[in-house]
């Protein structure tokens, strides 16, 4: 992840792509980072192969069609190497005082961003006129008025389309978002069991729907900390962002998905104790997290004990893993952190799913 602390996009997506990492991710939260397309079109001049997502961004803070744009402006500047992650909105719309858009708006809106980035032409949204008080442009009375909503610069588009992927982690955003996604990415936790379920939620209603026959890839957001000291590398993942993905499977209350009693209890202290004032820092809902929550969550001990974590993840149909962790600079001491997730953990996974 590349945190999209203006100035640093750059430096940090050239230092990931030197280091061996497949892409970055950048959030999509306007009152805790800066913007993420302007940070993922810098990161595109500063790498050439790094694959560039947004993770993710959301349903209501720009309309489709600025969403769809600002995404395939992305793609045209790294040379097709862009992804839309989206999923319903969090901190991004909690710091605007509202909860996760309903599944309902999230899937229409994103219905509209995969039109236009299909070039199809996408209807005038008259009830959100009427809604918001807005006079449709007919009432100009111009002698030539659009009579729909297209992003015409993008006929003159030189990359592929850009792939849209879902983040989702509750069965009701899996089952609609499986059937118009290109690739679902869960966030659900790292624990085998859970991923499956998500998995089995999301072919399942692909093959209800039988409208796209293309084969629908997989994802799973966790996070990840390696150390020979396991109580260390829980420590160092639970300081992460992994609380704020935790919450996800616990946003009103009750825990979706599978889950032993243990886990249960310590994600209903997370929902409890949780404070999105520290979001992304230590607060009280890091407290709330143990050991077993950790550990069905992310991944964190030896380098062996997370290859094994991360080629089991691949058992089940995973194909990409979004990595939350503290690698990265560490800027006081110009040393590399988590050096072993670079130089041993990555290598050993690539090379037994290559074997």
């Amino acid at each position: 992840m590349v945190n999209g602390f203006p100035g640093r996009s750059a430096f940090a997506s050239r230092v990931a792509e030197e280091h061996g990492w497949d892409g970055v991710w950048v959030p999509d939260t306007q009152n805790l980072s800066g913007d993420p397309y302007v940070a993922l079109a810098v990161s595109a001049h500063s790498t050439t192969r790094l694959l560039l997502k947004t993770g993710a961004t959301n349903p209501y803070t720009r309309h489709p069609a600025v969403t769809a744009t600002s995404i395939a402006t992305v793609q045209e500047e790294s040379n097709g190497r862009a992804h839309l992650g989206i999923g319903r909105g969090d901190s991004s719309l909690a710091y605007l005082g509202m909860a996760p858009v309903p599944v309902t708006y999230a899937i229409q809106y994103i219905q509209k961003v995969q039109s236009y980035l299909r070039l199809e032409s996408v209807p005038f949204d008259a009830e959100e006129f009427d809604l918001r008080g807005f006079k449709p442009v007919a009432d100009l009375s111009l002698s030539v008025a659009p009579s729909d909503s297209q992003l015409r610069w993008l006929r003159h588009a030189t990359t592929p389309k850009v792939p849209v992927e879902i983040v989702a982690s509750g069965p009701r955003m899996i089952k609609a978002g499986a059937r118009i996604a290109d690739k679902m990415t869960f966030a659900v936790g790292a624990d085998p069991v859970r991923v499956k379920w998500a998995i089995d939620i999301a072919l399942e209603s692909r093959a209800e729907a039988a409208s796209d026959m293309r084969p629908l890839g997989f994802g799973v957001h966790i996070g990840i900390a390696v150390d020979e000291d396991r109580a260390k590398a829980r420590l160092m993942v639970a300081e992460s962002l992994l609380a704020g993905l935790v919450r996800f499977s616990v946003m009103h209350g009750r825990v979706t998905g599978p889950a032993e009693p243990d886990v249960v209890e310590s994600l209903l202290k997370v929902h409890q104790k949780y404070d999105m004032t520290q979001h992304g820092r230590r607060g009280l809902q890091t407290d709330a997290m143990d050991d077993n929550l950790i550990d069905a969550f992310s991944i964190a001990g030896p380098p062996s004990y997370c290859v094994e974590r991360l080629l089991q993840l691949a058992d089940v149909g995973i194909t990409s893993i979004d990595l939350v962790s503290g690698w990265g600079i560490d800027e006081s001491t110009g040393t590399l952190r988590q050096a072993d997730l670079t130089s041993e953990v990555l290598p050993r996974v690539r090379s037994q799913l290559h074997a």
